[in-house]
């Protein structure tokens, strides 16, 4: 049995399984954490379709994910704890319409999924001694009594996954003595090479991935790189780039710039345009591509809608090259009133945003760090020091 400070590796569908001691219950509530790019959404995905397959957690009833990226839309109103599950599964109704639904006498699990990406605080401090589930109440104080899960559910099992800066979001008073911290790490040597060798057919290539990933965590300078290269993500676009790579050619990664930048001129179909016939039109929708991200995180929003992107002069039904780079939310969903997008990956927005950054200092000779209204302001000043060269060298 574990102590409390040991550390131990589980399973992922065993992460609510593990017991603290043999005189306590089982974990309730797992707080998991992991950097951009660890696989933490794909973690969630593979626990759902593991249980919806019938391969594992039998036992569970009901599993709800709540992405906190999608609960953003819905912050300016109050919602009971039925009428937010309503609200993400149509089909699925309160117990007086539907005697199937009884979630008091059931075992259900709800995941809620990038706790980083919520522009709300969870109200902690208007917690209430609340058992009714169909109460309504501000959404940020009912996802807070849902993690604290004394009274509103205390049947229920709560996994909240996030980025390690929001992990203390939850104040760890609040969390249930039958609680677990959990973290992803990413790969270790053994599984990048593993990874690179099912990537690859050709052995040449699973070699020369080894060889950049090996040099990245050989370079102190390369902090930042050295940690995502233990990211599936990092490793999936060094492949990417080593595949449109031409037999012979060099390729030199030293720093995060430089593999989002060879990794987004192989994602637009640029890195393979010798005579530059398309190049100009595509920059072009990579610059507007840019600023809207750069808005987009300022408002603190990984999702936007389709005129959002119509705004800044993309037709989305015609620009194959935003389709390469963003991908739809949910398709036909009724959450929405129009299409919803949001950038493939977490780091390719924070790329185009500081590239457009750079383009606008370069070009207008206009620092948006130093604007009083940006992000960046609102992080407390973090970023008022950064310089055009600092920002070029990371």
């Amino acid at each position: 049995m574990p102590t409390a400070n040991e550390e131990v590796t589980i399973k992922l569908d065993d992460i609510f399984k593990l017991p603290l001691s043999p005189d306590q219950p089982q974990v309730k509530t797992v707080l998991t954490k992991g950097p951009a790019g660890s696989g933490k959404t794909a973690s969630v995905q593979r626990f759902v379709l593991n249980w919806a397959e019938d391969r594992a957690n039998q036992e569970v009833d009901f599993l709800f994910v709540f992405p906190f990226s999608e609960l953003n839309w819905l912050i300016d109103r109050s919602f009971s704890l039925s009428g937010l599950i309503s609200h993400f599964h149509s089909s699925m109704t309160s117990e007086s319409e539907n005697p199937c639904l009884d979630l008091s006498r059931s075992k259900v699990v709800f995941i809620l999924d990038g706790l980083d990406q919520f522009n709300l605080s969870l109200d902690f401090e208007s917690i209430s001694v609340e058992s009714d589930i169909n109460k309504e109440m501000p959404l940020p104080i009912l996802l807070a009594n849902l993690i604290w899960c004394q009274l509103l559910l205390p049947s229920a099992y709560v996994w909240v996954i996030t980025r390690p800066a929001a992990a203390s979001f939850i104040p760890i008073d609040f969390l249930p003595q039958q609680q677990c911290l959990t973290e992803i790490r990413g790969f270790d040597d053994t599984q990048k090479r593993e990874f690179f060798r099912k990537r690859f057919g050709d052995q040449s290539l699973v070699h020369k991935a080894i060889a950049l990933v090996m040099k990245a965590i050989a370079l102190e300078s390369s902090r930042n790189l050295c940690v995502l290269c233990q990211t599936p993500l990092c490793c999936e676009m060094l492949a990417a780039i080593l595949e449109n790579t031409e037999a012979g050619e060099c390729v030199e990664i030293d720093t995060l710039t430089q593999l989002y930048t060879h990794f987004l001129l192989v994602r637009i179909g640029l890195k393979n345009d010798r005579n530059g016939e398309h190049s100009e039109s595509i920059r072009e929708v990579v610059r507007k591509l840019g600023k809207l991200a750069f808005l987009q995180l300022e408002r603190g929003s990984l999702i936007f809608s389709e005129s959002d992107v119509k705004e800044h002069g993309i037709d989305v039904s015609k620009s194959s090259i935003f389709h390469r780079l963003c991908i739809p939310l949910i398709a036909g969903s009724e959450m929405y009133l129009e299409e919803m997008y949001r950038f493939a990956y977490t780091g390719i927005q924070d790329y185009l945003a500081a590239l457009h950054v750079f383009l606008t200092y370069t070009n207008k000779r206009r620092n948006l760090l130093l604007q009083p209204t940006t992000l960046f302001d609102r992080l407390k000043g973090t970023f008022r020091r950064a310089t055009l060269l600092g920002l070029h060298r990371c």
